[in-house]
């Protein structure tokens, strides 16, 4: 049996439309089907395919956008996401008049993935993965990206971008930078924060924290430490133990995993993490099964959660 599934990211005033959104995850699995379309639209569809891929595997599927250079791949949405009271509150308010929000000119991806009649889940994820790839680049979307893996994890990185000129040149992924952290035991929140910080002096850019599990992060303890290793290699040791310490009696670990930002206009970067539950093995599939997600994000130095987040109107990068 094929199925197809459609998914559009909805805007939400008042978070930052290009790099802190929350999520909705959509699966929609049918006893003794064998094959899923998955169809998505976003100024980030990789992204968004991506989270369907590793919700409906309970595989990590970590992400890093790639420095956006050329304007034609570059999109203002202000008056899309935005109501003229709440823009003249942005200016009245955070003294930032004519600000704009400018999100990666994305478009609709589509791909078809294999599941496994017994227990709903995708039997192959690098398949699927390679299959995206491949239709983003064939679509001319912003930026060239590959495929790694590393302990059980999958990483989408940036291989090309394309620049000013309108040239493909080659990428480098700011979390390949070398980072040192001292040995010690600390939160997973502490933890990440210096790896980030770390990342930030080394490469020169700055990379924010955006929406994260913060109470797994703070209720979790490490030991960790590194000399010379790149950064993506550390948070994704540092995810895995958060996971292993959300292991709950008789429930599989959740998988972790991240989603690095670019802003097109202010020239940074925001983490992002988010849990996937795994479901236990041998469950049975569901019929619309729809989770939908949001977890606390950063306003200025401020952290809020969506509740009052909502009401707020701030240039965030964008």
């Amino acid at each position: 049996m094929n199925l197809t599934t459609r998914f559009t990211r909805n805007w939400t005033p008042g978070i930052d439309a290009s790099v802190v959104a929350g999520f909705a995850l959509v699966s929609i699995l049918a006893q003794g089907q064998t094959s899923i379309h998955i169809t998505v639209s976003d100024p980030r569809p990789l992204v968004m395919a991506a989270e369907r891929l590793e919700q409906l595997s309970g595989i990590p599927i970590n992400y890093e956008d790639v420095r956006y250079e050329n304007l034609a791949e570059m999109e203002d949405v202000t008056d899309k996401v935005t109501r003229p009271e709440q823009r003249a509150m942005a200016a009245r308010v955070f003294g930032a008049p004519g600000a704009r929000i400018i999100v990666p000119a994305g478009g609709e991806l589509s791909i078809l993935a294999q599941l496994d009649p017994a227990t709903g889940k995708i039997t192959d994820v690098l398949g699927p993965l390679n299959a995206l790839l491949a239709a983003h680049q064939s679509k001319g979307l912003p930026g060239v990206y590959a495929i790694e893996s590393l302990n059980g994890a999958f990483f989408i990185t940036p291989s090309q971008v394309r620049n000013a000129r309108g040239s493909l040149v080659p990428a480098r992924s700011v979390l390949a930078t070398p980072v040192n952290l001292p040995f010690a035991r600390r939160t997973a929140a502490e933890s990440l924060q210096l790896i980030l910080d770390e990342v930030s002096k080394e490469s020169g850019f700055k990379l924010g924290m955006g929406m994260v599990p913060v109470n797994a992060l703070i209720q979790t303890e490490t030991a960790l430490g590194a000399a010379g290793e790149p950064a993506r290699d550390i948070i994704a040791r540092l995810l895995a133990s958060v996971a292993s310490a959300a292991n709950g009696a008789g429930r599989p670990s959740p998988a972790i995993s991240y989603q690095l930002l670019f802003s097109p206009r202010l020239r940074y970067y925001i983490f992002n993490a988010r849990i996937t539950p795994r479901r236990r093995r041998g469950g049975q599939p569901r019929v619309a099964f729809v989770l939908h997600h949001h977890d606390r994000a950063r306003v200025g130095d401020q952290e809020v959660g969506p509740a009052d987040a909502q009401p707020r109107l701030q240039e965030l990068p964008g």
